[in-house]
Order: C-alpha cells, then sequence, then structure tokens
C-alpha cells in the first residue's frame, strides 16, 4: 500500500511539472505571437479642435425704436474632441488593414430677456409682460472607416500610400427654443438625423527633408472621397404650457447618395527608438465634408409656424423645403502615433 501510494505521489508531481512545461510552453507562444503582431501594427490618437458650418439657430429677437429687430441666435464655436486610430501591416507586403474612429459632440445655449413692447413673440406664447427666451443646440457626430491601405511608393525622403474603405457616418443635429411670458409657455423641439454607409478612397503625401531612415521632420498631405448612400430625417413640435403638441411636422426618412470629402495638410515629426519602433507627432489642419446632410432646413432661422386660417398654427417655410445643407468641420487637429519595428 506505501509503494503504491509514493508510486501515486511521483506520478501526480510528474505531471504537475509536465502541465507547467506545457502551460510555459504555451504561455510563451502567446507571447511571442502578441510581440510580432504589436510590430506589425501602429496605434494613433487624435486631439481635434474643430468648429462646425451649423454656426446656430435664432431663439429670440428684439424691436427698438424705430422698428430695428436685433435677433439673437444659440449656435456652436470651436470644440476640443478627439479620434483613434489602428493599422496593421499584412506579413510580406506593403498593404495594411485600418481602423479609424471620429468622434465630435458639441452642445451650447444662451438666454435672452425681452421687455413688454419691444418683443417678437416667435413662438405665439402670447400675454403680456417680459418675454423670456431659452435656446438650446447640440451635435453629435461619428464616423467610422474600415478598410487597406497599401504602400505604391517607399523612396528615401517620401511616401504614397492610397487605400479603400467602407465608411459609415451618423450626424444628429438637436435645437430647442423655449419662450414663457408670465405663466404662458411655448417649447419648440426639432430635431435632424443623417446616416450614410458607402465607399470611401483616399491618398497620404508624405515628404521627408531627410535622408535618414524616413525619420525627422515630414510635411504631410491627405485627401479622402466617397459616396454614401444616406438617409435624413427631420422632426419639429411645439408644445405649449401644459407639454400638449400645439403643432407637429416629422419628415419620413428620405433616402439619397450624398458625397463624403476629407482633407489636411499638416507638418510631423518622426522619431525611431533603438528598437525601431517610431513615434510620430502630426499638427495640421483638417476639413471634412457631408453634401446635402440635412434636407429642408435652413442655415440661419429654425422652420417657423406661421398662424393658419381660422387660428391655430402651421409649420411653412424651412420646414417643408426642397433640398438640404451640408454640414462641414474645420479646424487644427494633433496627431500621436506608435508605430512597431515592423510596420
Amino acid at each position: 500500500m506505501k509503494t503504491a501510494r509514493n508510486i501515486t505521489l511521483v506520478s501526480l508531481l510528474a505531471a504537475g511539472v509536465m502541465s507547467a512545461s506545457t502551460a510555459y510552453g504555451h504561455t510563451d507562444r502567446l507571447h511571442r505571437d502578441f510581440n510580432r503582431w504589436a510590430e506589425g501594427s501602429a496605434i494613433k490618437g487624435t486631439l481635434t479642435f474643430t468648429e462646425p458650418n451649423q454656426h446656430g439657430y435664432d431663439f429670440a429677437a428684439q424691436v427698438t425704436s424705430g422698428n430695428t429687430q436685433h435677433t439673437k441666435f444659440v449656435g456652436t464655436k470651436e470644440k476640443l474632441d478627439w479620434a483613434l486610430g489602428l493599422e496593421h501591416r499584412l506579413a510580406g507586403g506593403w498593404s495594411r488593414l485600418f481602423l479609424d474612429y471620429d468622434h465630435y459632440e458639441t452642445d451650447e445655449s444662451s438666454r435672452f430677456t425681452t421687455l413688454a413692447g419691444q418683443q417678437t413673440d416667435l413662438l405665439g406664447v402670447g400675454g403680456g409682460g417680459p418675454l423670456e427666451s431659452f435656446g438650446q443646440y447640440d451635435i453629435d457626430a461619428d464616423s467610422v472607416k474600415l478598410g487597406m491601405r497599401h504602400r505604391v511608393n517607399h523612396s528615401a525622403k517620401s511616401l504614397i500610400d492610397v487605400g479603400a474603405a467602407l465608411s459609415w457616418v451618423d450626424v444628429d443635429r438637436d435645437f430647442t427654443a423655449t419662450q414663457t411670458a408670465g405663466a404662458a409657455t411655448r417649447r419648440l423641439v426639432q430635431e435632424a438625423d443623417f446616416e450614410g454607409f458607402g465607399p470611401y478612397f483616399d491618398v497620404m503625401v508624405k515628404h521627408y527633408t531627410h535622408r535618414k531612415n524616413r525619420t525627422g521632420f515630414n510635411v504631410q498631405m491627405y485627401a479622402g472621397a466617397g459616396l454614401l448612400y444616406s438617409e435624413t430625417k427631420f422632426s419639429s413640435t411645439l408644445f405649449d404650457t401644459a407639454n400638449v403638441t400645439v403643432e407637429d411636422f416629422d419628415r419620413e426618412k428620405l433616402k439619397g447618395v450624398s458625397s463624403e470629402m476629407m482633407a489636411k495638410l499638416a507638418v510631423g515629426w518622426d522619431y525611431r527608438f533603438c528598437n525601431r519602433s517610431m513615434l510620430s507627432t502630426t499638427l495640421g489642419w483638417m476639413f471634412m465634408h457631408y453634401s446635402d446632410a440635412f434636407g429642408g432646413q435652413t442655415a440661419g432661422s429654425f422652420a417657423r409656424f406661421a398662424a393658419q386660417t381660422g387660428g391655430g398654427t402651421h409649420l411653412g417655410g424651412a420646414g417643408n423645403a426642397s433640398g438640404g445643407i451640408p454640414f462641414t468641420r474645420q479646424g487644427p487637429y494633433l496627431e500621436f502615433k506608435w508605430s512597431g519595428a515592423n510596420f
């Protein structure tokens, strides 16, 4: 019995040693595979400081002597935001898979008070006394690109990459105007949504000032364009004091084709470490454009409510307009990119 027990103990110890050795070998292999993948990959983070062309809506107006009207707007300003990107070089070539994500979000508000006899009642509040007006304006934009880039030129002082991708874009724009006179209140809520998906193509040129393994100071130019199968939607609702709908306008989703364009001009600095990994810093100016993003709206004023025959209101003008206006962003950006030794 004692002999059998010793044999069992030795067997368990041997199995444990073999299991530990196998686990170590498996972990070591995973570690080597991860290092090999990391050496052929790059990751980048970007800080953007951009301003959209959708500068805002008018939400209040003041009439002074001589019937001069001063319009009050709520709009957007330059906003600090971010973007991320991943790339991986395929083995045995200069082709790379890439995933880019860009985020932009901004919200602004403004408040204005007009005295009795100097006010323009844009929402039909009625009542007497001072008119309190409040405007809220929000934009939320996201884009994702998944595709492949190929290096067509890699001389001692320059790089040229061409790429193709599938692009997805979603831009939401919300506007709220609230006016109060005494106990009477009216609130206007308008929402515009744009979503598109389609092919995208780009080219990037990077030129170095020194012939030293493509490092140091460089100048970069980027241009991209695509077509988006898009859907747009616009809705506008007016509520009264009791939060009851006074007027409602809801445009069904309109399908169409919109163009997408992007351009960048920048200067950069690349530093290669002893292990051949590289850190790239880029400072430049960017411009993004989506055509006909918001159909049925104007650039500066909300879709107004006009008096109907026999009382009541209806939505007229901008909300029923055909066509649309583009959505653009422009401003400086700062990018940091780490590249592996084999990227």
